[in-house]
């Protein structure tokens, strides 16, 4: 027996993105030609799925420095080991580093709603609102990278 469609879960980003906007925009007209003036309508949903990806990568970085918080404590590690750590600690710090300054420029283009060549419609509010939302979702992901740094 075949399952609806809305019931499998999607396979890739790239699935649950069309998804989505499959349902957000089949039976809203007025959202439709909204989205035609401006391209935030359409675009912030990239956003989202953006900023959900960097809160998995995020979660990853925490458990593989976490993992290393426990080898340290639960062994006697040699110098190779902690040598071997050092050198995962400066990746992961240096990585974070870069995380945080990608996850900054996103927050900002969510303040300007996308980037200049982009068609906006100044007096969308529906638009305004949703850039609000994501801007603070960025905001929210910069604190916890901040976190993951310290």
């Amino acid at each position: 027996m075949d399952e609806p469609e809305d019931t499998i879960p999607p396979t890739s980003n790239r699935e649950a993105l069309a998804r989505h906007l499959s349902e957000r925009f089949s039976n809203n007209a007025s959202l439709v030609e909204s989205a035609k003036s401006d391209s935030f309508l359409i675009l912030g949903d990239v956003y989202r799925l953006v900023a959900s990806n960097w809160i998995v990568i995020n979660e990853y970085v925490n458990r593989e420095l976490v993992t290393i918080a426990y080898l340290l404590e639960k062994e006697e590690p040699t110098f190779r080991d902690i040598e071997v750590y050092l050198k995962d600690l400066y990746i992961y710090r240096r990585r974070v580093t870069i995380y945080h300054e990608l996850i900054t420029q996103a927050k900002e283009q969510c303040t300007t709603r996308g980037q200049q060549s982009w068609s906006r419609d100044e007096s969308s509010q529906m638009a305004a609102a949703d850039a609000t939302d994501i801007k603070g979702d960025f905001k929210y992901l910069q604190d916890k990278v901040l976190g993951t740094a310290g």
